[in-house]
């Protein structure tokens, strides 16, 4: 379903010489109907206890992530004040100053890596996260000097004006399961490297079984060639670990 267009955008569609921008009120329609819906989703999918205040947003948290702390930009859209601080990766400061916060609140970050772990705080804790495309988010800023607090502004303001833009994150536990699938198909990459050199051994003393090389009755032909002891070594240590991957992998 297509978000709805703001007045203004139809304006500028229906009568290009008014000088509005059409793309550009149409993205951000667009980006305004992500950013509700994705808080809708999370909210929904929200434990019931977590849900202790009605209404609108009471918090916005603008958040620049790097990998030892963090800065913030938040504000009460209810009273209006703000706050701006900066929080170290050491120990539970993270965790204390969240859980602090009374609910609701939306977090916003950009999208950046190494992150799980502040992903799985504010699921926890039950507060809403929005994930926004970091150049999208970087193409909105005038300024040609770049720190951390100004990136922390930037996110809480694109929030407040609802131009936020939203791009989609799996929850956690299709997160883990989507990482698991992605290690099966390493262990597989894995194996077949490992058959290759096993196989690249059978060619080099006449051994020409094809894929009838890796069959119960087919390995025991390689077992008992007579090698040089440093391919001996690469041959046993090859088949053992073919028989634990193939275990991992059959799982």
């Amino acid at each position: 379903m297509y978000p709805l267009l703001s007045w203004g955008a139809h304006r500028a569609m229906l009568h290009p010489r008014i000088g509005l921008d059409a793309r550009s009120l149409f993205q951000t329609d667009v980006m305004r109907a992500a950013l509700h819906r994705v808080v809708a989703s999370a909210r929904a999918t929200r434990p019931p206890e977590s849900a202790t205040k009605e209404g609108g947003l009471l918090r916005l948290v603008g958040v620049d992530l790097h990998t030892r702390d963090q800065s913030i930009a938040m504000v009460d859209t209810e009273t209006g004040e703000t706050q701006e601080l900066r929080l170290r990766h050491d120990g539970d400061e993270v965790e204390r100053f969240y859980s602090s916060l009374a609910r609701p609140v939306t977090v916003g970050i950009e999208s950046t890596g190494y992150a799980l772990w502040f992903h799985h705080i504010i699921h926890r804790l039950g507060h809403t996260l929005v994930v926004g495309d970091a150049a999208k988010i970087r193409a909105t800023v005038v300024r040609r000097t770049k720190t951390d607090r100004r990136d922390a502004r930037q996110v809480l303001t694109l929030l407040r004006e609802e131009r936020f833009p939203v791009i989609w994150v799996p929850d956690p536990s299709t997160r883990d399961l989507r990482s698991l699938v992605a290690h099966r198909i390493r262990l597989v990459r894995i194996r077949t490297m490992i058959r290759n050199g096993v196989h690249a051994i059978a060619l080099n003393y006449r051994l020409t079984l094809g894929r009838s090389l890796f069959t119960r009755r087919g390995l025991a032909q390689p077992r008992a060639l007579r090698l040089p002891p440093h391919t001996a070594r690469r041959r046993d240590e090859s088949l053992e670990l073919l028989v634990q991957l193939d275990g991992q992998i059959d799982q």
